[in-house]
């Protein structure tokens, strides 16, 4: 079959629904530059939110640290990216063991059931602050409000863990986005 070139205006099925597929596995589809193709790994939109005083907590179970958003996905095959970024802060790491932190989609926990998505360790005696960072990329597969938050615990009651907080009681700036890409 001799190369060329297609003029239309729309593609459709012959049904006028389902999948029209451009291009077999294993083979690259280019789109030369200046080309806008909509769909699927766009963003969306983009919800943010940003706390400025400290949180601390003793729980030994995961509790909100107080940080979070809400999104409404346009779509149910939308994901939603979630990035949370903040001052990871434990009164007395080295003597109490490791705090552990992690994301919330509503009441459901995106990370391991005991240890989250980060656990901190800091090999010093005395309260600790380091920056971390969380992220995942989630499918909520619903067109409801969802709200993602940041969740903590310390392996030690006696010993708080918190975000945003330092050793001298100074607040920091944290924050959580989220970014709805197009399924």
């Amino acid at each position: 079959m001799a190369n060329g070139i297609l003029k239309v205006g729309d593609i459709q099925t012959s049904s006028g629904s389902g999948t029209i597929n451009i291009g077999q596995s294993g083979e690259t589809v280019n789109f030369p530059s200046g080309v806008t193709v909509s769909g699927a790994g766009k963003v969306l939109q983009v919800v943010s939110a940003v706390q400025t005083a400290g949180q601390t907590t003793t729980a030994t179970s995961f509790t909100t640290m107080n940080l979070s958003a809400n999104i409404t996905p346009s779509s149910t095959s939308s994901k939603i990216y979630v990035v949370a970024s903040f001052g990871a802060y434990h009164a007395s790491p080295y003597n109490a063991g490791s705090p552990a932190f992690t994301l919330y989609k509503d009441s459901t926990n995106l990370g391991h059931t005991s240890n989250g998505m980060a656990g901190l360790y800091f090999n010093a005696a005395g309260a600790m602050t380091a920056p971390a960072t969380l992220s995942i990329l989630n499918s909520p597969s619903t067109t409801s409000q969802v709200t993602y938050a940041l969740y903590a615990k310390t392996p030690n009651a006696s010993y708080a863990v918190g975000i945003g907080a330092n050793y001298n009681a100074q607040a920091g700036t944290s924050s959580i986005t989220l970014m709805e890409i197009s399924g």
